[in-house]
């Protein structure tokens, strides 16, 4: 009975047997694996960028943090080795000397300013910037000295000469060696003092009275003829002595062309000598004239225009 019973619970397992096939388990499995290394697989790249824009954060900081600090030395090297190279000195009612640093001496007039280098490392040129009046002992250098006096520019290698304001024109005169003067917004309008050269600016003009007028001597005077029939003159101790023709024509008339004109009966003795200072303004040379008894003058057709007369013989 024990072996039937046997017999029989084998013969139920093996109703219950299944038979597998290797060849469909395995493609089964396939899908399994593939999805888990892709999934793996992902992982990895999401990593590996995660890691790389980190990376690139980092070295972008890094850069920019070293890109500062060069900056900031750079600014700090630059003005650090920044040195003044200009000083200025001023006189009040007396005047003051200064010794520039190429050996230059300038004497710098009462109420006066000037702007002066105390560096020439690197510089094209010696430059000085002046107000007012003063004089000048400039040293010989491979640099061009320029003093810049309102609207005129004097230029010189080595040389004495002066500036000097007077009434309304700039009177430049040349001690020694050789000066170029000219304006500093028409560098065409130009000259070339030598020594000894007195010349005087005014209204975009440079006048060298030695160029255009006559002095006579001083011990040729007037025949007693003339002395009779001429007007007592008032005396004008300042200036030199010209010909009246020439400072009506080539002082007064030649730099006033619009303003200023002659009547046209008027009666001038051409060959009376005059003493005049041609640093004055036109207005007052005129006076002078008037005062000395040589000519007399009446407002013209505009504002600022004059006409020449013949003297008032009243």
């Amino acid at each position: 009975m024990n072996k039937f019973s046997s017999i029989l619970n084998k013969t139920k397992e093996i109703e219950n047997f299944r038979v597998f096939d290797v060849d469909d388990e395995w493609d089964l499995f396939k899908p399994l694996i593939h999805q888990e290394i892709t999934s793996t697989s992902d992982l990895s790249d999401n990593n590996l960028d995660n890691f790389n824009k980190e990376t690139r954060r980092q070295v972008v900081f890094l850069l920019s943090f070293a890109a500062s600090l060069i900056l900031i030395f750079a600014f700090l090297s630059f003005f650090s080795s920044t040195q003044k190279v200009v000083d200025s000195l001023t006189t009040d009612s007396g005047p003051d000397s200064i010794r520039l640093i190429d050996g230059s001496l300038v004497l710098l007039l009462p109420h006066s300013k000037l702007d002066y280098y105390i560096s020439l490392n690197h510089a094209q040129e010696r430059s000085l910037h002046l107000k007012g009046d003063a004089e000048f002992d400039i040293s010989a250098s491979i640099l061009p000295l320029k003093v810049y006096h309102d609207s005129i520019l004097v230029e010189v290698l080595g040389t004495k000469f002066s500036i000097k304001k007077v009434n309304d024109s700039i009177e430049i005169i040349n001690n020694s060696g050789s000066v170029k003067v000219s304006e500093i917004n028409n560098a065409e309008n130009a000259r070339i003092l030598k020594k000894g050269d007195t010349f005087y600016y005014s209204n975009g003009k440079f006048i060298n009275p030695a160029d255009s007028l006559f002095k006579p001597k001083s011990d040729i005077e007037p025949s007693p003829e003339k002395v009779k029939k001429t007007k007592p003159a008032e005396e004008v101790t300042q200036g030199s002595v010209y010909l009246l023709k020439s400072v009506i024509k080539n002082h007064i008339l030649k730099y006033n062309k619009k303003k200023i004109k002659l009547e046209k009966k008027i009666k001038l003795d051409d060959n009376a000598r005059v003493r005049l200072d041609l640093s004055k303004s036109y207005l007052n040379i005129l006076e002078d004239l008037k005062k000395q008894g040589f000519i007399d003058f009446k407002k013209g057709d505009c504002p600022d225009c004059i006409i020449i007369t013949s003297p008032n013989k009243n």
